[in-house]
């Protein structure tokens, strides 16, 4: 998969709304958080998942591809919030980064 987009809402029974945009270009996979299932990423001949990490480990000497990819996240909310607060959501946002996109690197 060379690139994609994913988006997630809800809305309380008090009307508070909060959704988020995910726009992935990022050089791995995507993952499930809880149990680690590749979601998005590099496909096989079969149109199935690789394990775009264990590929990449697997290779020897000098990688011919840079390294240049980009994931942008927007989180909205309705909810009234101060800085510390919304500073807050963003960090949470970012352990939802972390969680998902699991990046191919070497060790």
């Amino acid at each position: 998969m060379k690139s994609g987009v994913g988006s997630y809402a809800l809305i309380a029974g008090d009307g508070l709304a909060i959704g988020a945009l995910a726009v992935v270009n990022a050089f791995g996979d995507v993952v499930d958080p809880d149990d680690g299932t590749i979601i998005a990423g590099l496909r096989g001949e079969k149109n199935e998942f690789l394990d775009t990490a264990k590929l990449v480990a697997g290779i020897s000497g000098e990688l011919k591809f840079g390294v240049r990819n980009t994931t942008l996240v927007v989180v909205a909310t309705n909810a009234t919030l101060d800085k510390s607060q919304a500073q807050k959501v963003a960090q949470m946002g970012q352990v939802g980064l972390a969680k998902t996109v699991s990046r191919a690197t070497r060790p």
